[in-house]
């Protein structure tokens, strides 16, 4: 009640009085109505109280309308240890406390929520955890979108301009769908990103093989207690059973409003952990690996804007559903035309032209490389291939997008078949392979690639 009191006092004796009124009428959901001459209810230590005008004037008084925005600032409703943001007004305020905040540790810790996240789904709650007040922030894009990023606040930022400035670090877990929706929804280009999920890959003593997820990073690294892991895990259980399909949920849960609190607490609880888990990896990375994972962030950022680029200039042909089948193509060495070279993967369709999906770029700076015409058979530069019929049909779209998702590491380690190999798991995690089919692929491109097969 202490701020409360201090700008009542500043205002007494002025043109406004504050009257005490317990009414469940005048609690609308806990807003502040910003009507010019009733202001309506503001939520202050959970009393509510209304400010009325005593006399009208055409005039409005500076010193009154900045007590009365010094109210507004502090009535977010409250929801699952989140404030929910959902107003333009609240925007911009929000806004104006995001600037000039420390950035080592990073201040801004940020989780997205939406329907099929990514590139054709859509973006619901932001989540954005601010370190030194340690408040979370729950930003309905659902109920303000674009106006979420392009709202400025007094000095002229936005949430957009915050989010695209490299000065400001921002802290993510696996950055990659949250990227991809913001870039293709709101043309947001994300800069100055921290991936938890690639520092820890780069601190992990053991296996680097698989990327983990950020309940096990929490439930490994962090030392919770027995009740505080419990009541998490619950938690979590919780809002999955909203909308997970496979629990009986749906992911339009987070378009519902208002907010429940189920959902409020789900989106809350994964940003808490996520400084304390930075502060752990970032103790523990070397500067090699810093490196490196600052390289494979930018690359998980630009493969975004890379991506959309192709897809844009693909023709309506390449957008339809079509059966394919899936080559795996063995260039012939440069150097010697018997040895097998690197490998590929040839797309093959009925309606549109083949293309050719492959691993670019000198040795230390590799990235995806999409060439479109691709006829493999009327070139020399590849050797037979091993040829997969597709179960079911797929869009160009579909196929680069879930191939664009294989991590590619600039390491002397990793290597064309790697990418191969993952990206065929990944088509048939998602029914475009036969699992058997996929071994036996696997398994001929590891006999050929090591000349065990006799194909040369």
């Amino acid at each position: 009640m202490g701020l409360f009191r201090e700008i009542s006092h500043y205002i007494s004796g002025s043109i406004l009085k504050l009257k005490m009124s317990n009414s469940a009428d005048n609690q609308v959901g806990g807003r502040s109505n910003t009507a010019p001459n009733n202001y309506g209810p503001v939520i202050v230590d959970s009393a509510t109280y209304k400010i009325t005008p005593i006399e009208e004037s055409n005039e409005e008084d500076p010193d009154v309308a900045g007590a009365v925005e010094a109210l507004e600032q502090i009535t977010l409703r409250e929801i699952g240890n989140g404030h929910i943001v959902d107003t333009p007004r609240a925007v911009a305020n929000l806004v104006d406390t995001l600037v000039d905040l420390p950035t080592t540790p990073p201040s801004l810790y940020l989780d997205i929520e939406g329907v099929n996240l990514g590139r054709h789904g859509s973006v619901s709650i932001v989540q954005l955890l601010v370190l030194p007040t340690n408040l979370t922030y729950l930003i309905d894009i659902h109920t303000l979108r674009n106006a979420a990023f392009t709202t400025a606040s007094t000095h002229g930022h936005t949430l957009q301009s915050i989010l695209e400035d490299p000065s400001i670090p921002k802290v993510f877990f696996d950055v990659r769908n949250d990227s991809a929706a913001l870039h293709s929804r709101y043309s947001i280009s994300l800069a100055g990103i921290h991936d938890i999920q690639l520092m820890e890959l780069a601190t992990r003593p053991s296996s680097k093989k698989f990327l983990h997820g950020l309940a096990r990073c929490i439930s490994s690294d962090l030392s919770l207690g027995r009740h505080e892991l419990r009541r998490w895990t619950d938690q979590k259980n919780r809002g999955k059973r909203l909308f997970a399909p496979e629990l009986g949920g749906t992911y339009e849960v987070f378009n519902e409003r208002p907010m429940g609190d189920d959902i409020a607490l789900y989106c809350t609880q994964d940003v808490q952990f996520m400084p304390k888990l930075w502060a752990y990896y970032e103790a523990r990375l070397t500067a090699l690996w810093r490196g490196r994972v600052g390289r494979e962030t930018l690359r998980r950022l630009s493969i975004n804007h890379y991506i959309k680029t192709i897809l844009d200039t693909m023709s309506e042909n390449s957008k339809h559903e079509i059966e394919i089948e899936i080559h795996i193509l063995f260039f012939t060495s440069a150097t010697n035309p018997q040895s097998p070279g690197d490998v590929a993967l040839w797309f093959k369709n009925k309606n549109s032209d083949p293309f050719l999906i492959h691993l670019a770029g000198p040795r230390g700076s590799y990235c995806l490389g999409i060439k479109d015409n691709c006829y493999p058979s009327a070139s020399t530069q590849f050797r037979d291939p091993i040829i997969m019929g597709s179960e079911k049909p797929a869009t160009k779209d579909q196929i680069v997008l879930l191939v664009s998702q294989v991590p590619i590491v600039n390491s002397s380690s990793f290597n064309s078949k790697a990418l191969v190999g993952d990206a065929l798991k990944r088509l048939t995690e998602q029914r475009y392979i036969e699992r058997e089919d996929y071994l036996r692929a696997v398994g001929e491109m590891i006999d050929v690639t090591e000349g065990g097969d006799g194909r040369a």
